[in-house]
């Protein structure tokens, strides 16, 4: 039920943050030595300087105070560019934060459901304790339980207490801290993470929050 191809700038604002710059004593001139600012790339929409922003899962606000594009200043970012944001007040940002539109702001979820293609070698099984990573953050996650394998003979979930090598199923994790999880319909960027080994850092499965299986009703896998 979704295009093959999304256009990531009609969506809201978002941007994972991948670094806080703030060169201090290492500073290349006297003007930058107070400079502070949040660098990554746009998952989604698009940023004005002036704009309100949420910082999550802070909850803190502030507004854009300049876009920094290598030595060129932004009066506008576009996903999917890669830039560095200023905000208006000294709030505490850090790798893993999430900046968002204040118009429409993501909530934070401690558990999801979701379609996952396990891509382990041993099979996955309830209780499993793994690293989810979404977007620049990384958590521990428990899974809570498996709630269906994809029969891809008859295109529907079957019952299911594990998952092999290569099968889809649907699967509960509930996340160590709280991550700004979408519908993976409404945005693949914000809806998509993984299960990643905790030892030894091997990408285990790419899950979709709250997709639909073949023969589920749209709404079957809402999470509240």
């Amino acid at each position: 039920t979704l295009s093959p191809a999304t256009d990531p700038a009609h969506e809201s604002f978002r941007m994972p943050v991948q670094v806080a710059i703030r060169p201090q004593g290492a500073a290349r001139s006297p003007e930058h030595v107070e400079y502070r600012g949040y660098a990554g790339q746009l998952a989604s929409g698009s940023v004005r300087v002036g704009d309100e922003v949420v910082v999550l899962p802070s909850g803190l606000r502030s507004t854009v105070a300049g876009i920094d594009l290598g030595d060129r200043s932004l009066d506008v970012a576009v996903a999917p560019q890669s830039v560095t944001i200023r905000l208006a007040d000294d709030v505490d940002v850090s790798r893993g934060d999430l900046i968002a539109a204040a118009s429409d702001p993501v909530a934070l979820r401690q558990e999801v459901t979701a379609l996952a293609c396990w891509l382990g070698d041993e099979p996955l099984r309830p209780g499993a304790r793994l690293l989810v990573k979404h977007g620049a953050r990384t958590v521990l996650a428990m899974v809570r339980s498996i709630d269906g394998r994809l029969d891809p003979d008859a295109l529907r979930l079957a019952p299911a207490d594990e998952l092999g090598l290569n099968d889809i199923g649907r699967v509960t994790v509930r996340f160590a801290a709280p991550l700004p999880v979408e519908e993976y319909s409404t945005s693949r960027r914000g809806g998509a993470f993984l299960l990643i080994d905790p030892d030894d850092g091997r990408t285990l499965a790419a899950a979709m929050a709250d997709a639909v299986a073949p023969g589920e009703h749209p709404h079957h896998s809402s999470t509240p």
